[in-house]
């Protein structure tokens, strides 16, 4: 049986609830009625009520609502509007993520220093900055518990009107880990251990209701695992060059990287731990061999660099990342 998860009432300095919603009324109007997103704007809202001890979301079933009333399936509906809104920030109809729910924020740089044939904000040359969110699948957050390590990032390339988002998961059912600085995270994830008896239910019921909501938004498909990354290639793509884009996307936490030994993940990740208060992760690429990512030809571009951290509640309630499209990969 697993154990109850203690659960902590998140404490934040904040002065009101006006404050909260004025704080997310101006990020929101600075990205909707701007011509080019503010990444300042975006930043702020998110590191805005910083907690003073770590919050704890649960993930539930009953939080999901009845799987067969359409009409108060939250979870079904959370994910179709994953699917198709472009937001950067949302006000969730439970007042928390159904899953993926305890994550730590931070602001950073996406930069591609080496040539390849790929396009858009995969190109040699891009140094862009991002905002970028790494969670957990389920409730757990701690050494022992089976963690689903996943890293959403949010990139704001210059002359766009709206962010580009790219997904990436180290497995979907979870791993013991002693450090998540291990996990290596990609766009094609494992489906990792068998998850323990007491979390199975939670995740054929996601499971379930993510492959209906692809087929509801008429998605190319209803394969949960391969999250695609041609829209990112297809950004800020040069004049003239056609569109080119990786297959496979894979971070890895950069060699060297000292090792912290604190129980809870966003103990973990916070940045006053390393060196400099950096952070740095590779970025990989590969294109379809038409085989699996194990024989794929992986070549290292660049670097997703971690300067700043959050544990806040914008970043945990608020913050909203698109999922475009999945894809049949077998």
């Amino acid at each position: 049986m697993i154990k109850d998860f203690v659960k902590l009432k998140p404490m934040f300095r904040t002065n009101s609830m006006h404050f909260i919603l004025l704080l997310i009324s101006l990020a929101q109007s600075a990205i909707v009625h701007s011509e080019v997103v503010d990444f300042e704007a975006v930043r702020k809202m998110v590191f805005s009520e910083p907690a003073v001890e770590l919050p704890h979301y649960e993930v539930s079933e009953e939080k999901f609502g009845p799987s067969k009333d359409l009409a108060k399936n939250q979870l079904l509906k959370d994910a179709e509007r994953t699917l198709k809104n472009n937001a950067d920030f949302l006000s969730y109809e439970r007042g928390q993520k159904l899953f993926q729910p305890n994550g730590i924020c931070f602001s950073g740089s996406w930069r591609i220093e080496s040539s390849s044939p790929f396009t858009g904000l995969f190109s040699q040359g891009t140094n862009i900055p991002a905002i970028i969110r790494t969670s957990v699948m389920l409730s757990g957050t701690n050494q022992t518990d089976r963690r689903a390590v996943g890293m959403a990032i949010k990139l704001f390339a210059p002359g766009q009107a709206q962010t580009t988002n790219i997904l990436v998961m180290e497995s979907m059912g979870g791993k013991h880990l002693q450090h998540v600085t291990d996990a290596v995270l990609d766009n094609h994830p494992t489906l990792g251990n068998i998850p323990k008896i007491a979390d199975l239910g939670v995740l054929l019921r996601i499971r379930k209701d993510l492959k209906r909501a692809l087929k509801n938004t008429d998605s190319a498909g209803i394969k949960i695992r391969y999250l695609p990354v041609q829209h990112v290639a297809a950004t800020n793509i040069k004049t003239g060059r056609e569109l080119s884009s990786p297959y496979w996307v894979r971070l890895q936490v950069a060699p060297g990287t000292p090792k912290v030994n604190l129980e809870d993940f966003r103990e973990e990740l916070s940045l006053a731990h390393y060196p400099s208060g950096v952070l740095s992760y590779v970025i990989s690429v590969a294109p379809d061999n038409g085989g699996s990512k194990r024989t794929a030809e992986w070549k290292e571009i660049g670097k997703l660099e971690l300067t700043d951290s959050v544990i806040s509640r914008a970043c945990d309630t608020r913050l909203h990342f698109r999922h475009h499209g999945l894809v049949v990969r077998d």
